[in-house]
């Protein structure tokens, strides 16, 4: 294992194609853990200073340091620490882990099933497109979060604050954990309805089905469905150009009263 270490001025510093520590020390660094295979493991260190971190190939430790990163993983399986300020990280390839701590970070947990931590602050989580194992873990932590797990059945905890969560039509059926009434907000993207007349809140399932609603929540089981038919019963089994059927977009555990006020519909 190479041991690689940065200066006090900006440094470029590249891995070899075996395990390496690489240290940024302080500067604004750029640090490239090199083309090892998967079985190989970088760890890089970005220490102070606004720095670049490539784990490439392998599965590689990701730590930033201090002030503003950018924090890529690349291919294998990697944990990022993003550390103080605010960050941006993404997984890439596999399985991933990802803490944000301080700052108001933005993570992105790309392909494969991977675990998002805000930590603190108010940070954006997208939990990418894997659906390979079926599941992202977004975790918002303390701050006023925004969670999207985007592709996939994921798991959503936005923790404490006002948190924020998103949903596509090509998304999968997400769950989340800790929905806080009054606090908050369920966004609904692309999904082209009025909440004034095109959302529906039902006692069961079984009744929302029945509906002609665009989007229809069950009190009784804490579940949101979209119906692209639109004015016709039933989720339908058509794209119908939104780039899925109908179906569940989430389940709110605890089944929860939402109100039309629990909703934020973007302008287009």
């Amino acid at each position: 294992m190479a041991f690689i270490p940065g200066t006090i001025d900006d440094d470029d510093l590249n891995g070899t194609e075996f395990s390496d520590i690489i240290t940024g020390e302080a500067g604004n660094d750029t640090l490239d853990g090199g083309t090892g295979g998967i079985f190989d493991a970088d760890f890089l260190y970005g220490n102070a200073g606004n720095d670049r971190l490539f784990g490439n190939e392998g599965n590689d430790y990701l730590d930033g340091g201090d002030d503003r990163d950018t924090l890529v993983g690349d291919n294998g399986n990697d944990i990022i620490v993003c550390g103080n300020g605010d960050d941006r990280a993404s997984g890439g390839n596999d399985i991933d882990f990802l803490y944000g701590n301080a700052g108001d970070d933005r993570l992105s947990g790309g392909s494969g099933s991977d675990y998002l931590d805000g930590g603190d602050g108010n940070d954006t989580l997208g939990g990418g497109d894997g659906n390979d194992l079926g599941i992202d873990t977004l975790v918002g932590g303390t701050g006023n979060d925004r969670l999207n797990g985007f592709e996939g059945d994921d798991l959503l905890f936005g923790g404490i604050g006002a948190d924020t969560f998103i949903f596509f039509p090509v998304a999968g059926a997400d769950i989340i954990y800790d929905f806080q009434l009054g606090q908050d907000q369920i966004e609904l993207v692309d999904f082209n309805f009025d909440p004034a007349t095109d959302l529906a809140f039902v006692a069961s399932d079984a009744a929302a089905e029945t509906s002609s609603a665009r989007i229809v929540y069950s009190r009784g089981s804490g579940s949101l469905f979209f119906n692209p038919n639109g004015s016709s019963a039933g989720f339908g089994t058509e794209d119908l150009g939104y780039g899925s059927a109908g179906g569940r977009i989430v389940t709110v555990l605890g089944a929860p009263n939402l109100t039309s006020a629990d909703f934020i519909v973007p302008a287009p």
